[in-house]
């Protein structure tokens, strides 16, 4: 068996630079170590410049999620619909101050 080491990775679209990557271990979950490696992005990076965090099912994190919130960026994060009602009508979550409900 080859060893495999994914990677996550932040491109500047306007400067074609990579800002950030970070190898893995070929059997870490998704999501492990997603929040510090934003935090550690967003600590880098001057104010001025907006992200837009993108990422599959595996992203669903409530702690990742709101960390574009507080600087004001977006994000699109792939749900799996068969959980989406359940993840929507947890009690832990809620809506972000200042924006109307999306449903």
């Amino acid at each position: 068996m080859a060893r495999s080491y994914p990677f996550k990775t932040v491109f500047l679209t306007e400067t074609n630079e990579i800002s950030q990557a970070w190898f893995r271990t070929g059997n870490a979950f998704t999501s492990n170590g997603v929040v510090e490696f934003t935090k550690q992005l967003l600590a880098h990076l001057p104010n001025r410049i907006r992200i837009l965090p993108l990422g599959d099912s595996g992203y669903f994190v409530s702690d990742l999620l709101e960390l574009p919130d507080i600087r004001g960026h977006g994000y699109l994060i792939k749900v799996k619909s068969k959980s989406l009602v359940a993840r929507l009508t947890d009690p832990t979550w809620g809506t972000i101050k200042g924006t109307p409900p999306i449903w």
